[in-house]
This record gives C-alpha cells, structure tokens and sequence, in this order.
C-alpha cells in the first residue's frame, strides 16, 4: 500500500482486520480468509437446522424478559456466521478497499454477534439458578459455596445495558478508527482502535467472569440433583405419575396472588439395575457436554479478552510482529469458526437426542396458573 496510514515503520504490513491485500504475507492472510468463509458457511447451515427445528417447537423468543438461552445464542451465532461470510467475501476480493468504515463495521459486527450469543446464553444460567428445584439438602458431602444470584429485574436490566452498551462502544469506535484511517489521521485511528479493543476485552471479561463462576455453579447443582433423584430411586424410564409443590407468590405491584405449581415426575422403582446405570452414563455424557460447554466459552473469551487488551496497547508491535499477527489470524478465522460450530453441532445432536428419549434429561416444569406460561429447564 502507499498510504503513509496503512504502513507501520515504513512497511506495509497486513493489518489483517482491516486489509490484506498489497501488503507482506498477503497470500497467507488470504488463506485464512478463505478457511473463515468456509467454515462460516457450515457454521451458518447448522445454526439454519438448529433454529428451525426450535422455532418448530413453538419455543418463546423471549423469557423473562431477555431473549430465550438457547435460541438465543443459536440465533446470535447465526448473524455472527452471516457477518463472517460476508466480511471474508469483502477482504478475499478486495471490495471496498478504501472504505475503512464499512470494513470495520462488519469486521467488528461478526465479533459483537459472539458476544451477544455467549452473554444471552450466560442470562440464562442465572435466571436457572434460581429456578432450581432439587437445591435442597441431600446426601451429598460436598459443600455448597454461598454466591449472591441477581435478582430477574436486576439480570434483565444489566443483560439489556450490557447489549446496547457494548454494541454501540465496539461499533462507533471502530466506525471512526476507520473513518479516520481514511482521512490519514494515525493519532485518532489507533485511538479508537484502542478504544474498540478495550470495550471488547472488557466484555469478554465479563464473560469469562460469569461462565468461570457461575456456570459452573449451574453444573455443579445439576450433579447434586441427579444424586438427590438417585437416592429416590433413580432417573428410570417408565414413571408412575406426578407430584406437585405449590408455591403462593404475591405481586405488590399488580397487587396479585399467582400460584406456582412445581411438577415433578415419580419414578418408577420397577426398572432394572442394567437400565438404571444406562440412564447414569447417559447422564454423565451431558454433564460432560455442558463442562466442555462452558470450558470452551471460558477459555475463548479468555483468550481474546487478553489479546484485545495486546492489541489495544502495543498496536504497531501486533501487526509488525509477523509471527503474532498469523496467529491471532488464525485464531480469528479458523479456529472461533471451529469452535462455534462444535457448540451449535452439540446443541443440534441433544435436541435430536433429547427427541427420542425425553426421559434420559433431568427436567424441571414450572407452570404459571394465572397466564399459562411454562418453561423447561433440560440438561440435553
């Protein structure tokens, strides 16, 4: 390139964010490119699959109000795999070249989308937390640690602020390190590159916060609770009916009584032992699923959290340093789509599970009398 803002001591190196052509390496940054559009394009069809088989099912977009756990993150996931495709047309052919806005606006928006799905996913868990009906004592020797759980107001509130805030931080600043880029002011343009960075390597913090503790909460609960059902008689196939605990809820503001009818399933002590330890190692299989789940959003988020704060500080050193700046390509490109799709792909693998044997999940119904809502909290 011979734009003096596109060079970084006087060497046009490939600023692979933001462009890869006429630079040094190019041909490699291309190749990673065309693994992002790829694998973006599996990424998208199994987030299509996923989405239509749960919207078949009549699930709410919606839940107390935020947006719906797992439609949610397949939903994100599938703008993000979009976004992905898009921009790896725009950088492999060269659309644009000069257009560092738009180019940023679309680079960033396939980022913001994995955050958005991982944030929604993470909503979800603290409103579960609460909702868990077998957290009571049990036979279990383990200690439960006392962690404070956020009221539903309060999540609603900070998921909310959270999407718009760090939505409209990542978006703007990279909007005007592009625009500025443009007019060949260096200063501005890594000024709301850092910017950009920074907001990002704080959600991303937030994130691994959230998942490090209180993911892991969940599926700790979850064990607790199988082993709790297991002194019962155990998770069986056949069942021989239903118990149900009523909870009276006032609501000051509505000045109503609603009535919350916990339901629970009896088990039938008739199976046999050979069926009991099949529903076990099922079991186990999904705690593993949700540990390698949460394990790889922890360890993602983690990952970029601290090479955004990198970027954000040491800028030229990143994208000069040739070795650093096709890893992180690499990394941006090949293995995120990876990981998203393993995450979508065992979404996709329990709900065609969890469809022809209902039964093998721990499941919690809670009915609402006064407006008929219900949700499932599954372990699939």
């Amino acid at each position: 390139m011979n734009e003096t803002i596109n060079t970084i001591n006087g060497i046009a190196y490939c600023q692979w964010p933001i462009f890869i052509h006429n630079c040094i390496d190019s041909d490699y940054f291309v190749i990673m490119y065309y693994g992002n559009l790829i694998t973006s394009i599996f990424l998208f069809l199994f987030s299509v699959i996923v989405l239509i088989r749960r919207l078949r099912r009549n699930n709410g977009l919606f839940t107390d109000g935020v947006v719906a756990p797992l439609e949610g993150f397949v939903g994100f996931t599938f703008m993000c795999s979009i976004m992905r495709i898009v921009c790896s047309v725009i950088y492999i052919y060269d659309f644009i070249p000069s257009n560092y806005a738009i180019r940023g606006l679309i680079e960033d928006a396939q980022w913001v989308c994995s955050v958005l799905a991982c944030i929604t996913y993470l909503a979800g868990v603290f409103i579960a937390l609460p909702k868990m009906a077998f957290f009571q004592p049990s036979s279990s020797t383990q200690r439960i640690k006392k962690l404070y759980i956020p009221s539903s107001l309060l999540i609603k509130r900070f998921y909310w602020s959270f999407v718009v805030i760090q939505y409209i931080s990542v978006q703007a600043s990279s909007f005007f390190s592009g625009l500025f880029r443009m007019n060949k002011n260096s200063f501005l343009t890594h000024l709301f590159y850092m910017i950009r960075s920074f907001s990002y390597g704080f959600g991303c913090l937030i994130l691994v916060f959230g998942f490090g503790i209180y993911g892991r909460l969940l599926i700790n609960l979850t064990k607790q609770s199988f082993e709790l059902i297991q002194g019962q008689g155990g998770i069986v196939e056949a069942f021989g009916g239903e118990s149900s605990i009523k909870d009276f809820v006032v609501d000051e503001k509505k000045g109503i009584t609603r009535v919350i009818t916990r339901k629970f399933r009896i088990l039938n002590n008739q199976e046999n032992k050979s069926a009991i330890e099949l529903r076990k190692r099922r079991f186990r299989w999904r705690i593993r699923k949700m540990q390698l789940f949460n394990f790889f959003i922890t360890f993602s988020f983690f990952y970029w959290a601290i090479q955004s704060f990198i970027i954000g500080i040491w800028y030229d050193w990143v994208f000069s340093t040739t070795s650093v700046s096709k890893n992180q390509a690499f990394s941006g490109c090949i293995v995120t789509s990876f990981i998203g799709i393993l995450m979508v792909l065992g979404i996709l693998l329990s709900d065609m599970t969890l469809k022809e044997d209902t039964n093998s999940a721990t499941e919690l119904t809670l009915s609402n009398s006064n407006n008929n809502l219900s949700q499932s909290i599954s372990i699939g």
